[in-house]
């Protein structure tokens, strides 16, 4: 074994000690939290994460033992709790579609609340430089770093439009964009990919669908009816701070679960790096003491000593995770060094490659997202690409459920969710036939205030995507295009971008470490 090859391996071995060793404290901190939750929640807990949740608490109390058992049992609970991590994903893309039905319900509330702003406001008797806007918007798109970016930068204006074209129009070119989409995909791919477009743009069509936090889907099913033009100024803003309650208690339902898939994580590290239970706790005799306390704080279930202990644990079980978290980040930048000096360095010793492999997929676990997860899909990369024949019953099996959900839907809704669709798809249009039918659906815009929604949204897409880092041209309609903030301020008073996945832990460590490649499988 070469210097270098020895180096590599120490590395990889005293960062798996660790990180496995973090996850561990973290998961007895997450349980301490647990613990000291008293707030009584707005929504009832499903049983199946009920049954999660104190699958979890029974993996953490047997752990000692199931450390120490044979390599059969420990690969065994591994199995078992990868498992688990399934189950919990396939709840959360039930939870996933709410958010995606709340941008959707709520998109023609603050729309109209939008336009009610503009009309009161000062833009009429102002002109408006519309080819300056359309320049814009063409020269969005041509500069586009490839194809893909520019057919879903297509795709990101044309959600800025009120639909107005054919629903046999509107199809067919769903039809052709998914043809474009899905070009040389496996077959694989294409049934994953499609079954997440129905769950994201059309989730009523999903059998479990308002199975779970049902008040969730109660809510948006009610306010899906409302017809927003004919409401008061009162009753639109009481509509929209409704859907705001709602969508805090899905922000709340979110964070549970992500919660709870950080500690399925930890569980899986743990069982995976096959570890003792010795090995956890031989540099600290304190890691063991926390382990002790808060398995008999959970078996025991006594408030009294709930109230006494859980806090002053919990406080010890972060300051262990945090230094082990640290020591991590300084193993991880002696490995970004060593690549840093040698390069792209060849590993012929198989072992080193299964242990470099093994700190990958621990680090994933590690800082694994529970929202990037759903579209994780595992897949093989040397699949073949799927046959036109499968391809086109695919297609056309999908589009009669698309058909058959949108037909179903209140008229505002079903726009918004019909742009939903066609907005998740690299679009089948040039940028001069988008750019004519952006041209087209603002002149047919009777209203001024009508035309100012559009420019806004489009001026805040393409601030989003860099292109406000171009000169800034001022059209005369009293907007900026292209240095709106992220929440739209058009004066209405409400958010048109209404979840954001980019989420910061603000735990103070780089999530993202390793940008080293060294043919070893390690990246």
């Amino acid at each position: 074994m070469s210097a270098k090859e020895t180096e590599i391996k120490q590395l990889c071995t005293d960062y798996i000690f660790n990180e496995t060793k973090a996850a561990f404290m973290l998961l007895i901190l997450s349980q301490c939290e647990e613990l000291l939750k008293t707030e009584v929640k707005a929504y009832d807990m499903p049983e199946d994460i009920l049954n999660i949740k104190a699958d979890i608490k029974g993996y953490l109390s047997n752990l000692e033992n199931t450390l120490n058992a044979s390599a059969e049992i420990k690969e065994a609970a591994l199995e078992e709790c990868i498992e688990l991590k399934n189950r919990l994903v396939e709840i959360y893309k039930s939870i996933y579609s709410y958010y995606v039905q709340w941008n959707v319900v709520a998109t023609p509330i603050g729309d109209e609340t939008a336009l009610r702003k503009y009309k009161d406001s000062d833009a009429y008797g102002k002109k408006i430089d519309y080819n300056r806007f359309y320049q814009d918007c063409f020269e969005y798109l041509d500069l586009s770093d490839s194809l893909f970016t520019q057919k879903a930068r297509i795709g990101k204006l044309l959600k800025c439009l009120p639909l107005k074209m054919t629903k046999d129009k509107y199809f067919d070119l769903v039809q052709s964009s998914l043809n474009l989409a899905f070009g040389g995909e496996s077959k694989e791919s294409i049934e994953l990919s499609l079954d997440t477009l129905i769950n994201t743009c059309a989730p009523g069509a999903k059998k479990d669908y308002g199975k779970y936090f049902p008040e969730i889907s109660e809510l948006l099913e009610t306010k899906a009816l409302i017809k927003a033009s004919v409401l008061s100024d009162e009753e639109l803003d009481n509509a929209y701070t409704d859907l705001t309650s709602g969508f805090e208690m899905l922000q709340d339902i979110e964070e549970m679960c992500q919660d709870i898939f950080n500690d399925i994580n930890s569980l899986i590290i743990i069982f995976f790096s096959g570890l003792s239970f010795d090995d956890l706790t031989e540099d600290n005799p304190g890691h063991k003491d926390v382990y002790y306390k808060c398995v008999e704080l959970i078996n025991k279930n006594d408030a009294t000593e709930t109230a006494l202990f859980a806090e002053p644990l919990r406080e010890m079980a972060e300051n262990y995770a945090e230094k082990l978290i640290d020591r991590t980040n300084e193993i991880n930048s002696k490995e970004m060094d060593f690549f840093e000096k040698y390069g792209k360095v060849e590993i012929n010793d198989e072992d080193i490659r299964k242990l470099a492999a093994s700190e990958t997929f621990i680090c994933s676990c590690f800082y694994g997202d529970l929202n990037a997860e759903i579209f994780n899909f595992n897949l093989a990369e040397d699949l073949p690409p799927a046959d036109e024949d499968f391809k086109k019953t695919a297609f056309d099996e999908f589009l009669s459920v698309m058909r058959k959900e949108f037909s179903s839907l209140p008229n505002a809704v079903r726009k918004v969710s019909m742009l939903s669709l066609l907005g998740s798809l690299p679009v089948d249009m040039s940028p001069v036939e988008t750019v004519t039918f952006i041209k087209d659906t603002l002149e047919s815009e009777s209203k001024l205030e009508g035309k100012l929604l559009i420019m806004d949204k489009t001026g805040m897409v393409l601030t989003e995507d860099g292109y406000g880092e171009a000169p800034h041209h001022d059209c005369g309609c009293g907007h900026n295009h292209h240095h709106h903030d992220h929440d739209c301020d058009c004066g209405c008073g409400h958010d048109h971008h209404h979840h954001d996945h980019d989420c910061d832990c603000g735990c103070g460590h780089d999530h993202h470490h390793h940008h080293h490649d060294c043919d070893c499988g390690h990246h």
